[in-house]
């Protein structure tokens, strides 16, 4: 999770979250839902959610839900709810700079039978850093 979201890193860098589990496709076992962060080198930070499960005895990606860059919809963090997935994405509104993202819009996202889909009426937002 990123701690400075203006940061500047000279040679990129690559990071994954350490995984949270949960049931969340309902077949008894548990999910890991991973976050990724890249950064190519610049002002850059790029973010992902994988979601994957055993399959047949191997490690296979259910799903996933987009990221963004920094402020313009990067993931800030995730949460679970049942089998509900909470992201928490980091947003710029109008007078923020695109490095310093003031709000977090928190999303619910759940699986129906073949994707993540996301409740956009549930949407709410919050003051960066107030989860």
């Amino acid at each position: 999770m990123p701690t400075n979201p203006d940061e500047y890193v000279a040679h990129g860098s690559f990071k994954v979250t350490e995984p949270v589990f949960g049931d969340l496709d309902g077949d008894g076992t548990e999910e890991a839902v991973l976050v990724t962060y890249l950064n190519g080198g610049g002002t850059g930070r790029f973010s992902h959610i994988s979601v994957y499960a055993i399959r047949d005895g191997k490690e296979t990606v259910i799903g996933g839900i987009p990221g963004g860059d920094r402020g313009d919809g990067g993931i800030d963090d995730v949460k679970l709810q049942g089998k509900v997935l909470i992201v928490f994405r980091m947003m710029s509104m109008a007078d923020d700079g695109a490095c310093c993202p003031s709000k977090l819009q928190h999303e619910r996202w759940s699986w129906n039978g073949s994707s993540f889909v996301e409740d956009e009426a549930a949407r709410t937002m919050s003051d960066f850093g107030n989860k």
